[in-house]
């Protein structure tokens, strides 16, 4: 029996990286409490998995983290921007169980990994080095992802409903 994974990953690809240092943050300050102030902030996380070739049994993920680019309003200390693409492989005799297990949570954990990585290189040549992207909890992002597109069709839907009533003559 093969000790490796029924999901591998084939290749990925950074598609984008951006991050930001707020100077006004680092006057004065120590590296310990500005972290204190980025670890209160969560990341902002999506992802998506899609089927490239079922033949092959190949499928793709997109994965994308920001951190405080949202905040328009209130300064943070680190901005940051990072979007991964991922090309993975299924084993071809995987059993449809273990696929609905791995998939899509799996790929999007994977590419997290690579993303912490790479962030934790450009980290390391800035003057917040001990800065580590946070472990998050992909079951619990994908049920967000999910209830919140339960409730964009549920808009949608009473929108269109709204939309069809006959409009009464006064």
């Amino acid at each position: 029996m093969s000790i490796q994974a029924d999901l591998q990953i084939v290749y990925y690809l950074v598609t984008k990286i951006h991050v930001e240092f707020n100077p006004i943050y680092f006057k004065g300050k120590e590296e310990s409490s500005i972290l204190s102030e980025i670890e209160k902030i969560d990341p902002n996380i999506d992802f998506y998995v899609s089927p490239i070739d079922e033949k092959k049994h190949e499928l793709y993920s997109n994965l994308t983290i920001n951190l405080g680019m949202d905040e328009r309003d209130q300064p943070t200390p680190l901005k940051y921007s990072l979007e991964l693409f991922g090309v993975f492989s299924l084993k071809p005799d995987m059993s449809e169980d273990s696929r609905n297990k791995l998939l899509p949570l799996n790929p999007a954990a994977m590419l997290y990994g690579v993303a912490r990585g790479v962030l934790g290189q450009i980290m390391g040549q800035s003057p917040l080095k001990e800065y580590v992207l946070p472990s998050v909890n992909f079951a619990e992002i994908y049920k967000r992802k999910l209830q919140k597109v339960k409730e964009e069709k549920s808009v949608a839907k009473a929108k269109k409903t709204k939309s069809k009533r006959p409009v009464k003559e006064k």
